[in-house]
């Protein structure tokens, strides 16, 4: 896998730039194969490994920004291995300190604000985040 970021302090509306490309690629006898390619915004390059739609197998989270509070947002890559195949959550990246908890199969975020709350999301059978619009404030 490989992450190149540019000029990310210099562009301010993420919502329409991308400033980075993610590329997984394989490599076989002295051969480059591109898997998969895509182009995000990336503030900084961090990355994560954490299963988050509960099928056993670890997903890729990378650094999409954080906010006035610190809290950070990434973007989602479920893996696939039996399709060989990597999908992108949509709107992943609007999901503040998102954590996955197994036991109740959903992802939890919670929110450092004037008055901190947790917000719960699950991930469906085709891979679309659902949002429960339920909110618990601290």
């Amino acid at each position: 896998m490989r992450l190149e970021i540019y000029n990310a302090e210099k562009i301010n509306d993420y919502d329409t730039a991308t400033n980075a490309k993610i590329t997984f690629s394989r490599q076989r006898d002295y051969r480059t194969s591109v898997l998969f390619s895509d182009l995000v915004f990336c503030k900084a390059p961090i990355l994560k490994f954490q299963d988050f739609n509960n099928d056993g197998v670890k997903d890729i989270l990378i650094f999409f920004d954080y906010d006035v509070r610190s809290n950070k947002m990434y973007h989602l890559y479920l893996l696939n291995p039996k399709s060989k195949e990597l999908i992108r959550v949509k709107d992943f990246e609007d999901i503040k300190n998102p954590e996955f908890n197994p036991k109740k199969n959903i992802v939890e975020s919670h929110v450092i604000s004037g008055r901190n709350y947790y917000t719960y999301y699950r991930i469906n059978n085709s891979n679309k985040l659902i949002d429960s619009k339920k909110v618990i404030y601290e």
